[in-house]
């Protein structure tokens, strides 16, 4: 009975903890920037959720995180949409964190 008990009160925690994930397309990067570790970036149109500070974050010691500054840069200085980029948030209102980013031609 114990090991049952265990057994959902973990998977309770875990279903909670997952975080939800978010797509979002066709949209103008407004603010562009690097704090300690963090990448961080807003667009012109609002975000489907209410991300932390308004903003969505990733590693930029990350070979993501830098391939994400990268091709979030380019889309900066060429005026380009940004065709897709999605992000995860746990908490409503929480920290959003950058999973995919796609500019298109």
């Amino acid at each position: 009975m114990k090991i049952k008990y265990t057994s959902l009160i973990l998977m309770a925690m875990l279903s909670t903890a997952s975080a939800e994930t978010i797509r979002e397309n066709g949209k103008t990067i407004n603010r562009l920037g690097v704090h300690g570790d963090n990448l961080y970036f807003d667009v012109s149109e609002a975000f489907t959720k209410n991300c932390e500070y308004g903003l969505i974050y990733a590693d930029i010691n990350s070979s993501f995180g830098k391939a994400a500054y990268s091709t979030l840069l380019m889309a900066k200085a060429s005026g380009k949409n940004l065709s897709r980029f999605d992000y995860s948030q746990t908490t409503e209102g929480g920290m959003c964190t950058l999973i995919i980013v796609e500019v298109q031609n």
